[in-house]
């Protein structure tokens, strides 16, 4: 009976030192995780702590919080950018400058992952990414070509996701640039500034600018034949094509756009044709045969009515004397309008008194010398045989030739 009270007995004091020493354990344990979460805590502190430290009176102290908010990286983004604002100047200066690095940190790693990814849809919040390929299409070759308009214009595509008001100011800014390294011989434009400057030329933030209008033609075309060569051919033409033509669908002015449609057979230069022609005030191109000359490729029955209402205009767009003849040759918006007609409707321009001289394509569209007359009489009878041929037409209920729908629109 003694013996078993004493195995008992020492069996509970076995149990009794095993608890203890779990109970040790265990405060041993979460005493070393209260140690290390402490020292955690120094080792990382808050973003604010850190961004208050960017204006200590010690210098180390501030080069120390500078390169512990950059290891932190991108959670530190937006305490920054509120940090900007900061009363000290130190803060606002580092603040500022991490921002920037931050950023550029960021999206190069979003980018490698745009650049690698199998997923033609995946955007990765690329600024302007979702918005160009929308436009161009969701095909490999427009991926390269947006990661080279990134890599080259980062400020303006960010500018146009966030629509920042300083959108226009910058744009205008970097083609200007652009234009003044080219006057000096520098080396040209690139594809994806060009690119970039086309896309965001529909902006309305941008607008319908002159500025806009002859820098995209300086910096694009004019003086840069690799770029000339990525529109007419090579695998980013036909994005680079409907670019151009988005663009010409915003209505912008400028003979330089009517240049830039010719140049490169844009279909979408109609609108802008159209647009020159029917209003007298903005016909004052250098090349008056040009915007008829569009017409006369891609435009439709619809544009038979405002051209007809130019027949009675007098306005001489050309005059010269023969010198052997001694004759003045006068060319009259009317035969402009009237060639343009006759191609239209795919008549025999030489039944009309014109050459195939005045019909021949060129950078500046019809040529106004070949389309003239010297005789008005002569000028009156191919107007009267139009006229003829005109009643032969369809018309509406209200005596104008019906109308498609516009092309290019």
């Amino acid at each position: 009976m003694m013996i078993r009270n004493s195995q008992s007995s020492h069996f509970i004091t076995l149990r009794q030192i095993l608890f203890s020493t779990m109970m040790i354990a265990c405060f041993w344990t979460l005493l070393l995780q209260s140690l290390c979460a402490e020292e955690k805590e120094e080792e990382l502190p808050s973003v604010a702590n850190l961004i208050l430290q960017l204006g200590h009176a010690d210098f180390e102290q501030r080069e120390i919080a500078t390169k512990k908010i950059l290891d932190r990286g991108i959670e530190t983004l937006e305490p920054l950018r509120g940090a900007i604002n900061n009363p000290n100047p130190e803060i606002r200066f580092r603040s500022r400058r991490l921002v920037k690095v931050i950023e550029k940190q960021d999206m190069n790693v979003r980018m490698k992952k745009f650049s690698e990814s199998k997923d033609l849809s995946a955007t990765f919040g690329l600024p302007g990414s979702k918005k160009f390929l929308d436009l161009v299409g969701y095909t490999s070759e427009t991926r390269k070509l947006y990661v080279a308009m990134l890599q080259a214009e980062p400020g303006l595509l960010i500018d146009y996701e966030r629509n920042s008001k300083n959108l226009a100011t910058n744009y205008q800014q970097r083609i200007q640039y652009c234009q003044r390294c080219l006057s000096r011989g520098s080396i040209p434009t690139g594809l994806g500034s060009c690119a970039t400057f086309l896309m965001l030329a529909q902006s309305k933030t941008v607008g319908d600018n002159p500025v806009v209008a002859s820098g995209l033609y300086s910096v694009c075309v004019n003086r840069n034949s690799g770029m000339s060569v990525a529109v007419a051919s090579g695998p980013h033409s036909k994005a680079l094509k409907k670019l151009f033509g988005e663009w010409f669908k915003t209505g912008p002015s400028g003979y330089q756009v009517l240049r830039l449609a010719n140049q490169f057979q844009i279909k979408e230069g109609v609108i802008v044709a159209r647009k020159d022609i029917s209003n007298p005030g903005m016909n004052t191109t250098p090349y008056p045969g040009l915007a008829y000359y569009i017409i006369s490729k891609f435009g439709d029955d619809s544009d038979i009515s405002m051209l007809e209402q130019k027949l009675t205009s007098t306005k001489v767009v050309y005059k010269s004397t023969d010198s052997r003849t001694k004759k003045t040759i006068q060319t009259h918006e009317s035969d402009l309008a009237l060639l343009t007609l006759v191609l239209l409707k795919k008549q025999k321009y030489s039944d009309y008194g014109f050459s195939s001289s005045s019909v021949s394509s060129s950078s500046s569209g019809f040529n106004v010398r070949y389309a003239g007359l010297t005789d008005q009489a002569e000028r009156e009878k191919r107007l009267k045989k139009w006229q003829e041929y005109s009643k032969s037409l369809p018309k509406d209920k209200a005596g104008q030739t019906e109308e498609p729908e516009k092309k290019g629109e």
